[in-house]
Parts: C-alpha cells; sequence; structure tokens
C-alpha cells in the first residue's frame, strides 16, 4: 500500500523519465577504461530499459489509482480478476478486499513485459502503443540475457553492446513513451472535464 501510494503522488513521471535518459546520454559520453567498456555498455543498456519500464508503471498506477473510475475498469478488465469465482457469503469481504488486491496486483507486474502491459493500457486507458515497436521487444530480449546470463547468450557468447546500439535503443524508447504520454494526458484531461461537467449539473 505505501508503495503505491508513493507511485500515485508522483506527478511528474514524464519528466522523471526524461531525466533518466538524459542521464544515460551523459554517461555515455564518459571515457571508460576499454577493458571495462563492454561491461559499462551493457549497463547503460539495461537502464534504457529501466527507464521504460518505470515510466510505464508510474504513469499507470499514477493515473489509475488516482481515479476510482479507472480503477474500477482495471479491476472489470483485468483477466485475473475476471475469473475469480466469489461465494455468495463472502461477497461483501471480497469488496472491501478488492482495491488491496489490485493494488498488490499492480506493485507485482513485470512493467518490460509489454505482451501484458499493453493490454492493460488498452482496456483500462484506451491508449494504444506505437505499431512498431520490434526494436523495443529486441532490446527487452538482449537485457534479458545480460541480467540474467551475466551478458552472455544461451550459446555462451559474450553480448557486445555499441553505443550506436543504446543510442538507437533510446531513440526508439523516446518515440514510444512521447506517443503514450500524449495519450495519458488526454486521459486525464477527459476525466477532469467529465467530474467539472458533474458538478454543474448537480
Amino acid at each position: 500500500n505505501y508503495l503505491v501510494d508513493d507511485i500515485a503522488r508522483i506527478t511528474k513521471y514524464y519528466d522523471n523519465f526524461t531525466g533518466s535518459i538524459l542521464d544515460i546520454e551523459k554517461l555515455l559520453e564518459t571515457e571508460v577504461d576499454l577493458s571495462v567498456a563492454p561491461v559499462f555498455h551493457r549497463m547503460l543498456f539495461v537502464n534504457a530499459i529501466t527507464a521504460l519500464e518505470t515510466y510505464l508503471s508510474d504513469a499507470f498506477i499514477n493515473t489509475v489509482v488516482n481515479i476510482p473510475k479507472l480503477m474500477r475498469r482495471f479491476i472489470e478488465t483485468t483477466p485475473e480478476f475476471r475469473s475469480e469465482k466469489v461465494a455468495l457469503s463472502e461477497v461483501f469481504k471480497a469488496v472491501e478486499r478488492i482495491e488491496q488486491k489490485a493494488r498488490s496486483f499492480l506493485i507485482d507486474v513485470v512493467w518490460h513485459h509489454l505482451e501484458r502491459v499493453k493490454p492493460m493500457y488498452r482496456d483500462t486507458l484506451g491508449i494504444k502503443f506505437p505499431e512498431d515497436i520490434g526494436p523495443i521487444f529486441k532490446g527487452i530480449a538482449l537485457r534479458h540475457d545480460i541480467v540474467h546470463r551475466n551478458g552472455r547468450t544461451k550459446s555462451n557468447e559474450e553480448i557486445i553492446v555499441t553505443r550506436d546500439q543504446i543510442v538507437e535503443l533510446l531513440r526508439q524508447i523516446e518515440i514510444c513513451v512521447q506517443y503514450i504520454d500524449l495519450q495519458v494526458a488526454s486521459v486525464k484531461e477527459d476525466v477532469v472535464a467529465g467530474q467539472q461537467k458533474s458538478e454543474r449539473e448537480s
């Protein structure tokens, strides 16, 4: 709960994202010993994916947790909740626990698993990802080997990440996040407009 509440108070998640990207770009200009350059580049490559998943997490949680209407839609459209069966005698307890379960679910999401995150954005917020994010999927797959195989492929070959690869990954991620963020802002504007209309009518 504390973690979700902390994230829900973040209102500058896009600024946080761009700050992270700038930090990576500055680090790319750092001169390092050739003996550690491969490790350094792999770290920056992984960090680029981390910047993406942190944005996706912060933007979604901040928007959904702060707007009851969207929290309800998230619960109603998430397969894990839709398939859950509740005995009639447990209905009231289930209602009391549902938001807590939803919050726990959001914390446990692995936000770079885009095949799972994309439907969440679409079904809850009506937000689409760019059509061509193949390079990002490839970057995430490479990140997996870097993180979980200590920088080696399944065949035990060292993964070499070039500066140009990092620059291109950053470019693709920035395009993706900008595309999503414009839609996030639009969703929030629509909610505010709807609330103001309801207040006027009441």
